[in-house]
Formats: structure tokens, C-alpha cells, sequence
């Protein structure tokens, strides 16, 4: 076993980082600083985002118990920090509404102290099979920006990061999780950058990536049951390719201080960031998907270029990047994203989620219940054995049914960023009983939807751009959250938490 795979999860999880992975925790009691300040930072709940971070869906998804969540906004894994002292920072100082020397104010909020306050709480007897999960260091390196000493800051991260997962396994946790950071390019303020000042980030979080590596490696030699996770396959993957996540928006968009006119043509699921250092609740979403993922197994990372791989018998997550890639999966319930490439997916004998991504993709469903997802470019999508769902995205696509009884998922144009009349779908049923489901905005549902479910729809579905046969029945829904009517479905969460719904 990789020091980074693990078995199946029994027991809660405790998470311990920063503003990623705070679930309202930072969020400061009434009366104790502006709602100016708060307004100008806080999000929903008192996250940093607009809805649940990637923590919040782990357990969820791996149906464990409730998880416990003891991080906060702007901590640091080394060192010690005043909640007060955070709060001049944030808002610019001045919007305290409490003396300096109130109590509140000395809170230590680095990872240290979230630890203490964890064991405080368990009182010497951690719930069983319990794991620790940490993921922090980004605010350590702002330091750096600061003036202060890039060899002194990250191996003192990576000492304080280490020393925290060992704590927690002196405190009765079964295992210890330590994650690594996204990859800097994902954030889109780091993006800005100049190209000497991108260097140095990505040498700065490279050498902290490897040093906990190496630290995690020679825990693990002394019997420690400390493993890393690593983040960058996830964030390289949504940064080369936001689409085949569902983000369809400009990358470097966001909910909080975009352009008002420009966030207009967008639903908010469709944004991939909050504000240019955090990301939206929707890439959030699939953060926790990655993450309960990796958990329980080593996702597989391709190069930019063209790759070709195979994936075996266990259940298997593929993540492509640019470069046509040939990505076969296998016996299990498989996870494929090809990336901005041009490229080919095979489902395997498991009821596999494909996406194909940007480009002119070909993606083929075989013996399990698959969901098949074109995103943008000319794509052919095509059905296997058993009821499979076809999702047609942008571009002229072909969509074939196959054995079973299969879903069409068509979406107005409109509504995913492009123009009604540029493309031309052809879908066509299989030999089960098919169904088409198209989500329509307000004025197109007003305009067609009467005419789509007469008996001879052809006219009203040739001025969506579709030219449909041998599908037995079509269903009209309003707008992209209409598909919430297959919510019921065992496909519909993973394929909503990934983006593809």
C-alpha cells in the first residue's frame, strides 16, 4: 500500500486547517467586530465561500459519522496567532467594537491550538476508529511576502504540520491525513502574478509539498499512521480544464466583487470562485468529492500530454489534462475526466461517471449504469448495456442509446454559456425504453414547451439545434435545477457534486 491509499473509513473525521476547510468556526461572536468588517469578508455561515467547503461533504459521501471541524480562517501550522491580531488584518484594523484587551481577542487560532481545543473536547478519549485530517500552510507562506525567510517559514510548516499529525495520534486517533496544498496557478489571485513572482510560489509550495512527503515517509517507517493526500491532481485538473467540472464562467470571475453584468449570464454553480483566494461552494463540491475519493484510494494523475491508461480491477478516479488521452477504466465504479484535451473513454464493467471535457471527445458506456458526460466539442457519446445517462453539452454531439433504457440530458444553450442555432445534436435511442429530459430557460419553456411533448415534436426540437430519434418519451424541465427531478437516482450526487448536473 502507497503511504497515501487507505482502507475503507469507519469512523468519524476531524478536520484541522484553515480557511479552506472552516466551516463557520472563525466566524467572531456578535459585538465584537463591524458587520462592515465581517460583510467584507465572511461569506455564508461565516465561511470563506458561499455555501459548504470540501469538509463538509466528506462524510456525506463515504457515509460516515458526523465529522468534527476545528479550522480556522487564517491559521498557521506554525506558531501561535491571536485571533485579534487576525482580525486587524483582515479588515484593515479600526473595526474592533470590543478594547484590544478583551479576552476574546487572544483566541489562538493556529493549528496548535485547534488541536489543544480538540482535546479539550474529546477529554482523553477520542471516538473510535477516528481520523485526523490537515490540510494548512498557504498563510504561513504569506509571511514570505512579508519579508520573512522562505528557508526558515516552510521547513518550520512542514516541522509544525508533522508534529501536529503525530499529536493527534497521541491523542487516540486511529490515522492521521495530512494534505498537501493545491497547486498555486488554481487560485486565480496567485494567477496574476508575474512570472518570477509565480516561480518562486511554485518553488515555495513545491519544496513544502515535498517536505511533507518525505516527513510523512519517515513517520510511516517508524510505525506512524500518518498518510498524505495529495490536492494538486484535483486543482491541476479543474485549472486546465474548468468546464469538464461544470465551471463554465471565466476562470478569474467571482461571486464576490465580479462584474455584476457578467455574473448575470451564469447560475452560481457555474462560478468556480468565491473570491480570487477561495473557491465557490460549487468547486467546493467537487474538492469533497476528490477528497472522500482519495481517502479510500490512490487517484491517478496524467500528464499534459497524450496519455494512455488503464485502470484496474478496484474503483479508480482518472484525472487527464491536456493532450488526447486514451483512458480505458475498469471492473470497478470508475471516475474519468479527460481533460482539455481531445479524447477517448471507455467505461468499464462498474457504473462508471466519464467526462469528457473540452474538445471533441468519444466516451462509451459497456456493462454497468454509466453516466456520460460531452461538456464542450463536437462529441460522441455512446451507451452500453445497461440504463446509461447521456449528457450533451455544447458543440454538435452525438448521443446513441444503448441496451437499456437510457436518460438524454440536453440543456438550452443558453443556459451553459452558449448560442441557440450555432450547433446541430443528433440523439438517438437505444433498444430500451429512452427518455429526454430538456432544461429550458423561462422564455424558450414559455415559447416551446407545449410543442415538444405533442406527438410530433421534431419542429419545436429542430429550433433547439436537436434532431432526436427513436427516443420514446421527452420530458420538459425548467432551467438546470429542473434536473433536480432525477435527485432520486443513485447517479444524481456524484455527478452533481463533480459538476456534470
Amino acid at each position: 500500500m502507497s503511504m497515501s491509499a487507505t482502507t475503507d473509513l469507519e469512523g468519524p473525521i476531524y478536520f484541522f486547517g484553515d480557511s479552506l476547510t472552516d466551516d463557520g468556526n472563525l466566524s467572531p461572536p456578535p459585538g465584537l467586530v463591524s458587520d462592515e468588517a465581517l460583510d467584507a469578508y465572511v461569506g455564508a455561515g461565516g465561511r470563506i465561500s458561499d455555501g459548504p467547503t470540501y469538509a463538509e461533504h466528506v462524510d456525506d459521501i463515504l457515509g460516515l459519522p458526523e465529522s468534527g471541524n476545528y479550522a480556522m480562517a487564517g491559521a498557521e501550522a506554525a506558531g501561535r496567532q491571536r485571533l485579534g491580531d487576525f482580525i486587524d488584518e483582515f479588515s484593515g484594523g479600526g473595526q474592533l467594537l470590543v478594547s484590544e484587551t478583551d479576552p476574546r481577542l487572544d483566541l489562538d487560532i493556529n493549528l496548535g491550538a485547534q488541536i489543544d481545543r480538540f482535546a479539550a473536547d474529546a477529554s482523553g478519549a477520542a471516538p473510535e476508529d477516528a481520523t485526523g485530517f490537515i490540510l494548512i500552510g498557504a498563510n504561513d507562506f504569506l509571511n514570505i511576502v512579508g519579508g520573512a525567510d522562505p528557508a526558515v517559514v516552510v521547513p518550520a510548516a512542514v516541522a509544525a504540520t508533522l508534529s501536529g499529525a503525530t499529536d493527534l495520534l497521541g491523542l487516540g486517533l486511529d490515522d492521521a491525513v495530512i494534505a498537501t496544498l493545491p497547486v498555486p496557478r488554481f487560485f486565480p489571485a496567485l494567477g496574476e502574478l508575474s512570472p518570477e513572482q509565480l516561480d518562486q510560489v511554485e518553488a515555495i509550495s513545491d519544496a513544502f509539498a515535498a517536505g511533507l512527503a518525505q516527513g510523512v515517509g519517515a513517520l510511516r517507517l517508524l510505525g506512524q499512521d500518518v498518510r498524505l493526500l495529495d490536492m494538486r491532481p484535483i486543482s491541476e485538473a479543474i485549472l486546465d480544464d474548468p468546464s469538464g467540472f461544470g465551471l463554465i464562467a471565466p476562470y478569474g470571475l467571482t461571486l464576490k466583487g465580479g462584474d455584476q453584468d457578467e455574473l448575470a449570464r451564469y447560475d452560481r454553480d457555474q462560478v468556480a470562485f468565491w473570491n480570487p483566494l477561495h473557491p465557490s461552494a460549487a468547486t467546493h463540491g467537487v474538492l469533497g468529492a476528490y477528497t472522500a475519493f482519495a481517502l479510500e484510494h490512490d487517484p491517478i494523475g496524467l500528464t499534459a500530454d497524450a496519455d494512455h491508461e488503464a485502470a484496474g480491477a478496484g474503483a479508480d478516479l482518472v484525472l487527464g489534462l491536456g493532450g488526447g488521452d486514451a483512458i480505458g477504466l475498469g471492473a470497478g465504479s470508475d471516475l474519468g475526466f479527460g481533460g482539455s484535451g481531445e479524447d477517448t473513454i471507455l467505461a468499464g464493467r462498474g457504473n462508471d461517471l466519464a467526462s469528457g471535457g473540452s474538445q471533441d471527445d468519444l466516451l462509451k458506456g459497456q456493462r454497468g449504469k454509466d453516466v456520460l458526460d460531452g461538456d464542450e466539442g463536437s462529441d460522441q457519446l455512446s451507451g452500453g448495456r445497461a440504463g446509461d445517462v447521456l449528457i450533451d453539452g455544447l458543440g454538435s454531439d452525438l448521443a446513441r442509446g444503448g441496451a437499456g433504457a437510457d436518460r438524454f440530458l440536453f440543456t438550452e444553450a443558453e443556459l451553459v454559456g452558449g448560442t441557440t442555432g450555432e450547433d446541430e445534436d443528433l440523439l438517438i435511442g437505444g433498444k430500451g425504453t429512452d427518455t429526454l429530459w430538456l432544461a429550458l430557460g423561462r422564455s424558450t419553456l414559455r415559447s416551446l414547451g407545449d410543442e415538444l411533448t405533442e406527438a410530433d415534436p421534431q419542429e419545436a426540437l429542430a429550433d433547439l439545434g436537436i434532431e432526436v430519434r427513436g427516443i420514446e418519451e421527452i420530458r420538459v424541465v425548467a432551467g438546470r435545477a429542473g434536473f433536480e427531478a432525477l435527485s432520486h437516482d443513485a447517479w444524481f450526487q456524484p455527478a452533481d457534486l463533480w459538476g456534470l448536473v
